[in-house]
């Protein structure tokens, strides 16, 4: 099973309204369609009963799970989940008297063999993490998001977002009389490019890095990691530090060097690399060998004996290859070019004194000269306006 680990603090808040659950079963038949599920929500510390309703939203959403078949897919699954958990808290708040102004934020995922589904509502996120990169799964409902659609139109400037004291109000929950916005993935994403899955309130990412995120990820044993993440999130000392939750699905199968994969580079450097070197240097001392015949042999000269004189005539090659070109056909070669060496005739039988014919013969072929070397060869509508001018704020209540 792959491992799954929580860690969570209450920071500088007065009550801890972050909740978590997960869902394992040992009903084998079960698990194998219904998969691990991990769940983390944040109550709206600004209204009344968030702690209730996050861990309302935890607890009515696992239940809603449970009930899943067999033939209905995780996504379905999810959906129906969430559409549960809202009408129970949305439920809590009439009971309370204060209909629609309680409610929570959820993201959860199911992970089964190698396949991830997620969905979430609220700004609570979801991140998938590897060696290299942190990617957001999730979608953030909340007014900042808004504003920066309006950014996008040319109606605001990104300092306009960022001074707007409404931008972290949500614009989803779970709580209010329906659902107004669900993000999740319909299609299976694979597990097996990560290293984990890691569901966090908005508590823990906020002025996180990616790089703090990659690097805590893999830093420590995995059922380590949570609590030394929220540790690290609670050194920066940040002033009035939110509840933060943190739910980490650690990929077992990810692609590790195993001892078999070390033996085997071992092995490879004691043995394999020195027998290549010695392939190497015998192959250079057969290619010198070689190419002392070649010099033999690729000098066929023929000659050509009338009387006491010799004429030498330029050689071809085995290929064809006329020497006065150092282009040998069906190989690529800037180096495979061929030199000519001299070739000296010596005669075993006396020289005869020179005659005039002779003499004529050895003036032509001073005039010949040497052989060649062939090496010497070359958004707006109405509401949105009132937004900008009048920099009104929506009715929505802060997480």
């Amino acid at each position: 099973m792959d491992k799954i680990f929580f860690s969570q603090a209450q920071g500088a808040r007065k009550e801890q309204q972050d909740a978590y659950g997960s869902l394992t079963s040992e009903d084998q038949n079960f698990h194998n369609h219904a998969g691990n599920l991990v769940v983390v929500a944040d109550g709206m510390g600004g209204l009344a009963g968030g702690a209730e309703a996050s861990k309302l939203t935890i607890n009515a959403f696992i239940h809603a799970y449970k009930q899943k078949s067999k033939d209905e897919g995780s996504p379905e699954a999810l959906k129906r989940s969430a559409i549960h958990a809202n009408k129970a808290v949305y439920d809590f708040s009439i009971s309370q008297g204060i209909e629609g102004n309680t409610g929570s934020t959820l993201v959860a995922v199911v992970q089964a063999n190698q396949e991830i589904f997620w969905i979430s509502v609220g700004d609570s996120r979801i991140y998938a993490v590897n060696m290299n990169s942190v990617t957001q799964l999730s979608k953030d409902h909340n007014y900042e998001q808004d504003l920066l659609e309006l950014v996008k139109k040319g109606d605001l400037t990104l300092a306009d977002v960022q001074n707007n004291k409404q931008k972290a109000a949500l614009t989803s929950y779970i709580g209010s009389e329906s659902i107004k916005k669900i993000s999740q993935n319909k299609e299976a994403l694979s597990f097996t490019n990560f290293s984990a899955i890691v569901l966090c309130s908005d508590g823990f990412y906020s002025k996180m890095t990616d790089k703090e995120i990659i690097d805590l990820i893999h830093s420590k044993p995995s059922s380590e990691v949570a609590d030394l993440s929220i540790q690290k999130k609670l050194e920066k000392n940040i002033k009035n530090q939110d509840n933060l939750t943190l739910g980490i699905i650690f990929n077992d199968h990810t692609p590790k060097k195993s001892k078999t994969t070390k033996m085997a580079f071992i092995w490879l450097t004691i043995i394999v690399l020195p027998l290549l070197a010695i392939l190497s240097l015998n192959y250079e001392s057969i290619k010198i060998f070689d190419n002392n015949i070649s010099n033999i042999d690729d000098s066929d000269t023929v000659i050509e004996s009338e009387s006491n004189s010799a004429e030498l005539i330029e050689p071809q090659n085995r290929l064809g290859q006329d020497s006065s070109s150092n282009e040998v056909k069906g190989i690529e070669s800037s180096s495979n070019s061929f030199s000519i060496n001299p070739v000296q005739i010596v005669s075993e039988t006396p020289k005869e004194p020179p005659t005039e014919l002779d003499q004529q013969s050895e003036e032509r072929e001073s005039e010949k000269g040497e052989l060649p070397n062939v090496n010497d060869v070359p958004p707006t509508d109405e509401t949105l306006s009132e937004i900008i001018s009048d920099t009104k704020t929506p009715e929505s209540e802060a997480s």
